[in-house]
């Protein structure tokens, strides 16, 4: 178990779309978090056994001299499984929510969750999966869940082979995942290093393509996305 007092500051940048009536280009959140965390894993690095869960809470208040009041709900879990001839089969699934607390019926741009990029949904470039405004640029949401299945496989040496699937969606409500989802059909190869995978990921988009301007993406990334 975790707790402690964490205060963030973020500015919008003048290239971001803006939600109406949540235009601040500064934000402070701060206040309070905790949460739990259980890692059976047999490797950080290069996992091929285990489970991995987290749950945490942040608590975003004015009283905790922040300018924003939210409550944040965080689910993460991912599994590992030897499947034999030094192949690993991973599963991963992340869920977040905010919750707006007072006057507030949404969060500026800068404080949304966005999904896209190397490290979620990755057919899409970074932060284009979720509703986007007249002009085509993405909007965020209060809500993002998530849900990937890897296997990986040694090819030769320190070199990795991957096939992909991931399914995602971004909505602008909290606690809700009924949004128009996206997904990413991909191969991927990883080159082990002392510190971490260096990765190259491929990803064809089968479904809504959102704010993406193309049905595919690479990724060329540090580390595994789960």
């Amino acid at each position: 178990m975790f707790v402690g007092y964490r205060m963030r500051i973020e500015t919008a940048d003048d290239r971001e779309a803006r939600i109406a009536g949540e235009e601040e280009d500064r934000t402070r959140a701060a206040g309070l978090f905790t949460g739990v965390r259980h890692d059976t894993r047999d490797d950080r690095l290069f996992p091929t056994d285990g489970v991995l869960s987290e749950v945490s809470f942040f608590w975003s208040d004015e009283n905790l001299l922040a300018d924003l009041d939210f409550l944040e709900t965080k689910v993460n879990w991912s599994r590992y499984v030897d499947v034999g001839r030094s192949a690993v089969l991973a599963f991963g699934f992340r869920f977040t929510t905010r919750d707006v607390q007072g006057d507030r019926k949404t969060l500026p741009i800068q404080e949304r969750l966005f999904l896209g990029g190397e490290t979620s949904v990755r057919s899409f470039g970074e932060s284009e999966l979720g509703p986007k405004d007249r002009g085509g640029d993405p909007l965020g949401g209060l809500t993002s869940a998530m849900a990937t299945v890897e296997l990986r496989r040694s090819i030769w040496r320190d070199l990795d082979g991957a096939l992909f699937y991931d399914y995602g969606t971004v909505s602008p409500d909290s606690w809700d995942i009924s949004s128009p989802a996206g997904a990413a059909i991909g191969v991927g190869l990883r080159y082990r290093l002392p510190v971490g995978p260096l990765r190259l990921d491929f990803a064809y988009n089968p479904r809504h393509r959102f704010a993406a301007s193309r049905k595919w993406a690479l990724h060329l990334s540090f580390g595994f996305s789960f």
